[in-house]
């Protein structure tokens, strides 16, 4: 929707979203099901996300016990695909990093990626179960109702620019908290928030784009960036703990593949320690946030 179209209601804006979301749900199930394309894993996941995203931030727009009861019937799917995805992200980028170090063909790194395979195979067998149970078909009943009559509620008629920037500004300003409060040297933990909370900003400013136009993209894409940087240092920490976790033992060779994959991700962390900063600068410019008078 162009940001011209001052008219265009709030409520108009955020069904569209809910709409395009469980249309994403729906369409990669059948894939998930066949289980030969990770990508439907990911897009399933994408789905809900955002749909968990949208619900949250805009929650004012909606009728408060619908909105909510939604969420939590969401949640469970969004947990079951997180593990499947999880494990397909780990796999990946340990297979790329042990093809790097040469390791490729090493009995102790095939031992490794056996054991992982293992674990994405249960949290599969699990999501398959949750698909399977008919306690999904309402629910997707649920996101059926969701996408055709959503029951708005609140300021959902009024104009979407004026309701969404003060929107997205509240999120934002809970991201910029979430910075000042960890100081210069955050915990791991603390840069996992951070990312979560600029991912949920980014969600927002891209829903409001669609009413505000070029200002708010070009603050997604800064929130995307800083998304990015922190995904990647996240992705290195969750890496590193499961091969800590996977070195107790097992047999020498697995553990000292262990380790040097080990050394691979603190370098990776350090790298976007040093890196976030000036990200989180460059997309926190005042210019890039004046449309959110913050």
């Amino acid at each position: 929707m162009a940001d011209e179209d001052s008219e265009v209601t709030a409520g108009a804006i955020v069904s569209e979203a809910l709409r395009e979301s469980v249309a994403r749900v729906v369409a990669h199930e059948p894939g998930v099901r066949r289980g030969v394309d990770p990508e439907d894993v990911h897009q399933m996941r994408v789905g809900t996300r955002r749909l968990r995203s949208d619900l949250t931030t805009f929650e004012s727009l909606f009728d408060r016990e619908w909105v909510r009861t939604l969420r939590r019937e969401i949640r469970p799917l969004g947990d079951a695909l997180g593990a499947v995805r999880d494990r397909d992200v780990l796999a990946q980028r340990l297979g790329d990093q042990l093809g790097a170090l040469g390791l490729g063909d090493d009995p102790g790194a095939i031992e490794l990626l056996v054991g992982l395979e293992r674990e994405r195979d249960g949290a599969r067998a699990t999501l398959m179960a949750l698909l399977d149970d008919p306690a999904h078909r309402r629910r997707l009943a649920r996101l059926d109702e969701a996408a055709t009559t959503p029951r708005l509620a609140g300021r959902a008629s009024q104009s979407a620019p004026d309701v969404l920037a003060p929107m997205v500004r509240e999120v934002w300003r809970g991201l910029r908290s979430a910075v000042r409060d960890a100081g210069r040297n955050p915990a791991s933990s603390e840069l996992h928030e951070i990312r979560k909370a600029a991912k949920r900003t980014r969600y927002a400013a891209e829903l409001a784009a669609r009413a505000i136009g070029a200002p708010a993209e070009s603050f997604a894409r800064g929130m995307a960036q800083v998304q990015e940087v922190l995904g990647e240092h996240q992705d290195a920490v969750v890496a590193e703990e499961w091969l800590v976790q996977v070195s107790v033992g097992t047999p020498p060779g697995v553990v000292e593949v262990a380790r040097q994959l080990i050394e691979v991700e603190r370098t990776i962390e350090a790298d976007c320690r040093d890196q976030w900063r000036d990200v989180w600068e460059a997309a926190a410019r005042p210019k890039r946030r004046r449309w959110l008078r913050a």
